[in-house]
């Protein structure tokens, strides 16, 4: 006849309740400590990692320095050197009574009269890698004739430039 039936109210006493669809507080808590434990063992191996990859870098940069330098000398018909300062170093080219070039890791380099300066690299500030010549060396020099390397301008020496880091060393 026409009439909607009522709608009766529900009565939720009545309904059936589900807890099984979701977690528990000490699922949660017992997921995210074990999460931690191994965020705390990784994160060790991720900082030694980068360490090493910035040594890596710096290093492969001063390989690729050091074969400017001797290219320059070369073509040049001149000695240039590879001055090294604290968190810099400095090529350039070194002729006959030209004067002592020094660099730092802020600030122009110091370059000495008569000299040219061919690049100046800084490592970032900030950084934990060092480049560090043994024996106290501070430069090295490339003979144009030979195309050969000396420490300070002397007889042939062996040494050697380790970049560093707290992770590790290369020379």
């Amino acid at each position: 006849s026409g009439q909607q039936p009522v709608l009766e109210p529900m009565n939720t006493s009545t309904r059936p309740r589900h807890f099984g669809a979701g977690f528990t507080m000490v699922e949660l808590l017992i997921v995210l400590v074990v999460a931690a434990v191994l965020v705390a063992i990784a994160i060790p191996s991720f900082f030694n990692l980068l360490a090493r990859n910035r040594v890596d870098g710096v290093f492969s940069e001063l390989q690729t320095d050091i074969q400017l330098a001797r290219t320059e000398s070369v073509s040049r018909n001149l000695p240039v050197r590879v001055t090294f300062g604290p968190g810099c170093y400095v090529i350039h080219t070194h002729p006959a009574g030209a004067g002592a070039t020094s660099c730092t890791q802020t600030g122009a380099p110091t370059i000495g009269a008569s000299a040219a300066q061919i690049k100046t690299t800084r490592l970032q500030e900030g950084t934990s890698v060092a480049v560090a010549p043994q024996n106290s060396l501070t430069f090295l020099q490339i003979d144009p004739v030979r195309g050969t390397a000396t420490w300070d301008g002397g007889a042939l020496v062996a040494g050697s430039v380790n970049v560093i880091t707290s992770a590790g060393a290369l020379q």
